[in-house]
């Protein structure tokens, strides 16, 4: 059996230059990450995000997304609707 610790989690976010820890359980959903990442960033529920690691990738955001450290945070963008607007 593994430790306790291999229950939980944790992803590094750069909120506005500086470093936010986010721990989780690895049995959380995305919309429970995403709850979290709301609140570290203290943006509105209903916001979309995008994720994304240290060379610009898109980041899926659940249990699975690939470690990171606090010397390569990921960056969550909030998307406003002009960003989500395609081509009309």
């Amino acid at each position: 059996m593994g430790s306790a610790s291999s229950v939980y989690r944790v992803i590094y976010l750069d909120v506005d230059g500086r470093i936010q820890k986010v721990v989780f359980s690895r049995f959380c959903s995305p919309y429970d990450i995403k709850e979290l990442f709301y609140t570290a960033l203290g943006i509105p529920r209903n916001t979309t995000l995008s994720l994304l690691d240290s060379t610009g990738a898109m980041v899926s955001i659940d249990p699975t997304m690939p470690h990171n450290t606090e010397r390569s945070p990921y960056s969550v963008v909030p998307l406003t609707g002009g960003q989500l607007a395609g081509e009309s």
